[in-house]
């Protein structure tokens, strides 16, 4: 189709799946000239927006174009963003630069300009949609059609045979049918409605000018059976009879072997026959469609998260919806003394947060929860029914591995923790085990003897580490941070109400530093990488980070110089290890290594 400028060309595929771009004939209609005109029932594609002088190359290209001057509010709610942009060029309309959807619907839904008359809107019929006749020829009954239409209608029982229409024609029609043929005056309209496909019901509403804009059968049975013909012509429907359908064939018992040459094959060719195949080559112009389509589904809107403030869950932006923009009360997310107000000192009094229960650091509800609530209900995945803690304050947020393990009230785990170093990149693991028994403390922090025997700590490198490697790692503590953490959990959580900070055992902990010892072992490569925990395709010669926190995660414990060692083998140079001499780390556990799922509360 030929380029013209000033003009607006809309995808003629449908658009994105966020702006439809289909208007109904009802829709249309009103925009037509006279009374006399209007468009047959169905859906109709938007295509252009174009100067009236400039519209004739379209209109010869594409005969099936349709002119209408569409008015600009019914039309730019079917716009993206970047098509309201173009529009409001169009029509010299100023807009702030970066102006949201929203705001340029709100400026162009008013505009009324000189210009306005000299643009024309083009669409086209969707596929699918009935024989296209004007209101004038609505009832002129078309035998080719109907003849093709005919043979998806089921057929009808009588007595012993059955009846399977033909087609419908007028009463003066001169047409002369078989003798075995059965006319039917008057044409029983419903009764052929509902053994119809979606198809013929179009073109019966079509005869009989019904204007629907539904697609599917029981709307427009609904909107058929409401038509009263008041001007239709009378007409009479023609009907042939049939063999009765066979009864359905017993289904074959267990053991009984079924042929191929006892089921009867019957093909049955497609009733459209304006359908080709192969279909031909795809044009320039559907490439740039299907291009466009996929450039709207991948606008960072489409692919962002954001939080919702009624169950917290991760969102695509397009489907939240700002709660200042709501039109249904918050009133079920009230839940009183659930949420509790953070105290700094003992001496305060215990408050709790009054309003909806939701998470303030998100603004928009996801669709789910706004069903729930325009419906007056609580959404059953709300923070509001137990599920909000409040947000968790930085001297909980920032500490580290050992310091969770500190403040820990109770301890069901103990943990071997691995620290490795390359020539310059640090990477953690550990392993947790069950302890035989679970010990719930009354004082906190744990002397430090007795984190010895709860965390164990192994470095691996080329050299040994230094305090700006420990630094790093997950095993550095800093008594401040321990001291404010269990002082602000004294104060706000209800299990550490009668807690004992134990002072004498706070101060033997470093101001900052590894609290156990650290077991060095030399990396025999270099590398910090484990071959065993490899794919074919890694081939970086070392993991971690270089700077800040070295990376963490919980998996097995293994040296590198028991890969590739039978078990036998491994049992023979434990034995000999232990007839020279060696030191054996005695870790207390289950058999089972220890998951930390089940431990949510205390987290250690």
């Amino acid at each position: 189709m030929p380029s013209v400028p000033n003009a607006i060309q809309l995808p003629s595929h449908g658009g994105t799946s966020h702006v439809p771009k289909t208007f109904t004939a009802l829709e249309l209609n009103r925009f037509l000239p006279g009374e006399n005109h209007a468009l047959p029932p169905g859906r109709y594609q938007f295509v252009r927006y174009v100067r009236k002088t400039e519209a004739a190359p379209f209109l010869e290209e594409a005969p099936e174009l349709i002119q209408i001057s569409i008015d600009l509010p019914c039309l730019i709610p079917r716009l993206t963003v970047a098509e309201l942009r173009a529009l409001a060029g169009l029509h010299r309309v100023k807009r702030p630069r970066g102006s949201l959807r929203a705001d340029i619907l709100n400026t162009l839904k008013d505009h009324n300009c000189d210009s306005c008359n000299e643009f024309i809107s083009l669409v086209r019929p969707c596929a699918g949609n009935t024989r296209l006749i004007r209101q004038d020829e609505q009832h002129i009954l078309n035998q080719d059609v109907l003849q093709k239409l005919g043979r998806s209608v089921k057929a009808f029982a009588i007595d012993e045979n059955g009846a399977q229409w033909v087609t419908i024609e007028s009463l003066d029609s001169p047409t002369e049918h078989p003798d075995d043929h059965v006319i039917v005056h008057p044409v029983p309209w419903m009764l052929l409605a509902q053994k119809a496909t979606r198809p013929v019901l179009q073109y019966f509403c079509g005869f009989h000018g019904v204007p629907t804009s539904k697609r599917n059968k029981p709307e427009l049975l609904k909107d058929l059976s409401a038509h009263a013909c008041t001007d239709c012509p009378p007409a009479r429907a023609i009907f042939k009879p049939v063999p009765k359908a066979k009864e359905r064939t017993r289904r074959a018992p267990v053991g009984e072997v079924t042929t191929d040459a006892d089921i009867d094959y019957v093909w049955n060719p497609p009733l459209d026959e304006t359908v080709v195949f192969p279909p031909p080559p795809v044009t320039l112009e559907r490439t740039m469609d299907i291009l466009r389509g996929l450039c709207a589904d991948m606008r960072p809107e489409c692919l962002e998260e954001k939080g919702c403030a009624v169950c917290g869950s991760l969102t695509l932006l397009t489907d939240l919806k700002a709660i200042d923009a709501l039109d249904c009360s918050l009133e079920p997310l009230v839940e009183p003394f659930l949420v509790k107000k953070a105290r700094s000192q003992s001496s305060e009094t215990v408050d709790f947060m009054e309003g909806p229960v939701l998470d303030n650091a998100c603004d928009a509800v996801c669709g789910t929860c706004r069903k729930s609530l325009e419906k007056g209900k609580r959404p059953p995945a709300a923070l509001a029914n137990g599920l909000w803690l409040g947000e968790i304050p930085p001297v909980l947020a920032k500490l580290t591995y050992a310091e969770q393990c500190l403040i820990a009230r109770v301890r069901t785990n103990r943990y071997v923790l691995r620290v490795s170093s390359g020539h310059s990149k640090l990477t953690a693991n550990a392993i947790a085990f069950s302890m035989p028994t679970v010990k719930v403390y009354q004082h906190l922090p744990p002397r430090k003897e007795e984190m010895q025997e709860v965390l164990a700590f192994i470095f691996t490198g080329v050299n040994p580490p230094t305090d700006a490697d420990l630094a790093r790692t997950p095993m550095l503590v800093r008594r401040n941070a321990v001291a404010d953490a269990l002082e602000w959990l004294k104060l706000n959580h209800s299990d550490y109400s009668d807690l004992f900070i134990d002072r004498e055992a706070l101060l033997s902990y470093p101001e900052s530093g590894v609290p156990v010892d650290v077991l060095y072992r030399r990396a025999p490569d270099g590398s910090n990488i484990v071959t065993a925990a490899t794919s074919v395709h890694d081939n970086a010669d070392e993991v971690g980070t270089t700077q800040g926190d070295c990376t963490f995660t919980v998996n097995g414990l293994i040296g590198d110089a028991l890969d590739g060692m039978s078990v036998e083998a491994k049992k023979a140079a434990a034995l000999r290890h232990l007839r020279m001499g060696g030191y054996v780390l005695a870790v207390g556990h289950s058999e089972t290594p220890e998951t930390m799922y089940d431990n949510h509360q205390h987290g250690a």
